[in-house]
């Protein structure tokens, strides 16, 4: 299956056949507002989770091409989406098309952060940056993020054990297009890990605006480690979270930052430290 946009028919069977998807779910209350805000394409939830979908089942389905995959993959789904939309008639202004390619690839980053699979996870720095280069961070990763459950991450888990895929249902016109058995109201995740998902999103999105905001200059991209506190100048409330150090490495890497001046790194006990993003 490939990135496509779909037909009213489609998108209310879909509707009720994903009802009790937890990540439909979460994708429905964050950007149905979305689709009434697009006057012309009027992106749904549907195509929003079918799409984001399909990314992710490609990088299920080859993680060794996880870097050429992600490499594209915003002009990917921003040209596969636009040449729909010509093809079947359906009107957009490239706005609207942007912040649809956004809303997916910001998807797709949650489902492979709730993987916890590293190979998929440790390009998201870099999507993140192509997505805030084309639309407003804050617009389109904080309604996702206020809607991240226990149910959602559990429901990642389960569907990467099922080994079969949504988009391959879809395009066979499956009757079941999902092939996990609906996840219980009660999640069996702790809080914590809940928590750390949404930090890591939340870490994600943050630094990408910091990374790819304000002038260049010698202070720009600068990162000060003190005591095993990474101290972030940015116009945001402060934030407080908790990472794995390799995770936060892994993501200075995939931001190209330049360590400089007298940054210093403390890794504090068990290889933990304490991060906070603020003024």
């Amino acid at each position: 299956m490939t990135i496509r946009l779909l037909t009213n028919d489609q998108r209310k069977l879909l509707r009720q056949q994903l009802r009790d998807n937890a990540v439909y779910i979460a994708v429905k209350q964050a950007y149905k507002s979305r689709e009434t805000d697009m006057e012309r394409l009027h992106f749904s939830p549907e195509e929003i989770f079918v799409n984001s979908f399909v990314c992710f089942d490609r990088m299920l389905r080859e993680p060794d091409r996880a870097e050429a995959i992600t490499d594209t993959l915003w002009d990917d789904v921003f040209n596969d989406l636009r040449n729909d939309a010509d093809d079947c008639g359906r009107s957009y202004d490239r706005q609207e098309m942007e912040t649809a390619a956004s809303l997916v690839l910001y998807t797709l980053m949650v489902l492979t952060e709730a993987s916890g699979r590293w190979e998929l996870a440790r390009y998201n720095g870099y999507l993140m940056q192509m997505l805030a280069c084309h639309s407003n961070p804050d617009d389109i990763c904080l309604p996702m993020q206020a809607c991240i459950s226990g149910e959602l991450a559990e429901y990642v888990g389960a569907y990467i054990e099922a080994d079969e895929y949504i988009s391959d249902r879809i395009d066979n016109q499956s009757p079941t297009p999902d092939p996990v058995r609906r996840i219980g109201n009660e999640s069996v995740l702790l809080d914590c890990s809940i928590f750390f998902l949404q930090i890591n999103l939340a870490f994600v999105h943050f630094v990408a605006i910091f990374a790819t905001s304000g002038k260049r200059g010698a202070n720009h991209r600068r990162l000060t480690f003190h005591k095993g506190v990474c101290i972030f100048r940015y116009a945001h409330p402060l934030y407080f979270f908790s990472l794995d150090l390799q995770f936060f490495l892994q993501m200075s890497w995939s931001f190209g930052w330049e360590m400089v001046g007298d940054c210093k790194f403390y890794i504090s006990e068990g290889c933990k430290f304490i991060g906070i993003i603020g003024e």
